[in-house]
């Protein structure tokens, strides 16, 4: 008999728990095995080192199967990381100039705590925009150590932003338009043309309690916050094509008509 070695196993880290699910070889849906018992939920004060819950919780999956030598996908919640867009003529930059770039961007928005970061940046297809992100080394180091004793290949690791755009983007009508993710009261918007993200917004998103009585109060809360980050780098919001919403929780408000809601999978992350 073969071992499963086709077997893929996904580990999102959101901002208080851990959820993971395993893929069976040419299986679908995703048979899910969602850890949320007491000793594998992340705290609120969440610190690391974090190495001892993501090991119990892959521990936790080895019911669903021998996931030995399995391919290990991992997404980090965008609470935990920081993203940037930087603007330049980089046509004729090496890989090097680029990552020095953007260590040097990660730097300015952290100062000394950047370099306790591991930073990971994307030249757009412009070349023009440079896109970055950066998230707690430890955290990188305690998912590799992880996965090395479980005995599974760490396949990916990447923000939960950079799997939802690698998802939807292609839907942007001509690349043009304003991908907006919500997710454990954060908000991320990309604005993007031609398929190159030109600019971005992450913070809180926290409505107030008038929105409660006001169904349509958050949708003008995002239409003015998308229209600044708009009018930011010169882009007349009549002219983006496509506007998509993407939510981790059902919406307690009503988008306005311009949004195209996407549902976010049930499956991880």
């Amino acid at each position: 008999m073969s071992r499963p070695w086709n077997k893929s196993v996904l580990l999102h880290i959101g901002e208080r728990q851990l959820r993971a699910s395993v893929q069976p070889a040419r299986a679908w849906p995703w048979r899910k095995a969602v850890v949320a018992s007491e000793e594998h939920v992340f705290a609120a004060d969440l610190t690391p080192p974090y190495a001892a819950a993501i090991a119990a919780t892959l521990e936790e999956l080895q019911a669903c199967g021998d996931l030995r030598e399995s391919s290990l996908h991992v997404t980090v919640a965008n609470v935990h990381v920081h993203f940037d867009v930087v603007a330049g003529d980089y046509a004729t930059y090496s890989d090097a100039q680029l990552r020095a770039i953007a260590q040097s961007c990660v730097f300015e928005l952290l100062g000394n705590a950047a370099a306790h970061q591991t930073v990971r940046c994307h030249l757009q297809p412009d070349l023009r925009h440079l896109f970055l992100c950066a998230m707690d080394r430890q955290l990188v180091d305690d998912v590799v150590q992880a996965a090395q004793q479980q005995t599974m290949k760490l396949a990916s690791l990447q923000p939960a932003f950079c799997h939802h755009w690698n998802h939807h983007a292609s839907t942007l009508e001509s690349g043009n338009g304003v991908f907006t993710v919500l997710d454990s009261g954060r908000i991320l918007i990309a604005c993007a043309l031609r398929g190159s993200i030109m600019a971005l917004s992450y913070g809180a998103w926290n409505l107030p309690a008038i929105a409660s009585a006001d169904a349509t109060q958050g949708g003008r809360m995002l239409d003015q916050r998308v229209d600044r980050l708009l009018a930011s780098f010169g882009q007349p919001a009549r002219q983006m094509l496509d506007f998509v919403l993407l939510s981790g929780e059902p919406l307690t408000w009503t988008p306005s008509a311009r949004w195209r809601l996407c549902v976010k999978p049930e499956e991880i992350p």
